[in-house]
């Protein structure tokens, strides 16, 4: 019975560790290639960000989001549940909503290749 239990084990913690370095190779950088301001609002600020994706089953995953004071930082991240998917550079727009701790003037910087940013700056009430 030891074994049974231990084999079934083996074969989980296999499966998960799969499961893990698959959605790793999926996860690719999503550049900005413009921006949209669609609303601003107490201590939030709502954007529409523009891209692309090398094919169209990738899906937003999820925004690395950088504060310092009043400048915030944003890099966003796609991800593919698919292995075979057609090789087409496929348009995005995804809505994001920035949220900050006080009122005032921030700049907000889209990351878009590593040594570009969709930048605006926007007065947050």
């Amino acid at each position: 019975m030891k074994i049974y239990v231990m084999l079934a084990a083996l074969i989980t913690i296999l499966f998960c560790a799969c499961s893990q370095l698959n959605e790793e190779q999926n996860v690719l950088s999503v550049g900005a290639q413009s921006i949209g301001v669609t609303g601003i609002s107490l201590l939030k600020a709502s954007f529409q960000i523009h891209g692309g994706t090398p094919t169209p089953c990738y899906k937003f995953y999820h925004a690395d989001i950088q504060r310092d004071e009043m400048k915030v930082s944003i890099h966003v991240y796609a991800y593919s549940e698919s292995e075979r998917c057609v090789d087409l550079v496929w348009p995005v727009t995804w809505p994001i909503d920035l949220y900050v701790p006080t009122s005032g003037t921030y700049q907000f910087s889209f990351w878009c290749t590593d040594s570009t940013t969709v930048d605006t700056t926007l007065f947050i009430p």
